[in-house]
């Protein structure tokens, strides 16, 4: 069985970036990720955070394309 984990949707506030916060949850996770033993990891970036995973070594392999209708969800879930 592979150990992998995946991680989505982690964010910092506009007003709190670059100043090291997400940097600094990111390398939590990995610690996490490596004392659970996982030797995979599935991650999403948006452009504004790409930058973190690429500093720690982490290499693009691919794109996604998420798509919306939010004519098609109730007043309530928006």
């Amino acid at each position: 069985m592979l150990k992998t984990q995946a991680r989505y949707d982690i964010a910092t506030r506009a007003e709190y970036r670059h100043r090291g916060i997400g940097s600094a949850m990111f390398s939590y996770l990995l610690r996490e990720a490596r004392f659970y033993q996982h030797r995979y990891a599935v991650l999403q970036a948006s452009t504004d955070g790409i930058g973190i995973y690429l500093k720690a070594g982490f290499t693009p392999i691919g794109e996604v394309h998420v798509f919306e209708n939010r004519t098609l969800q109730s007043s309530h879930e928006i």
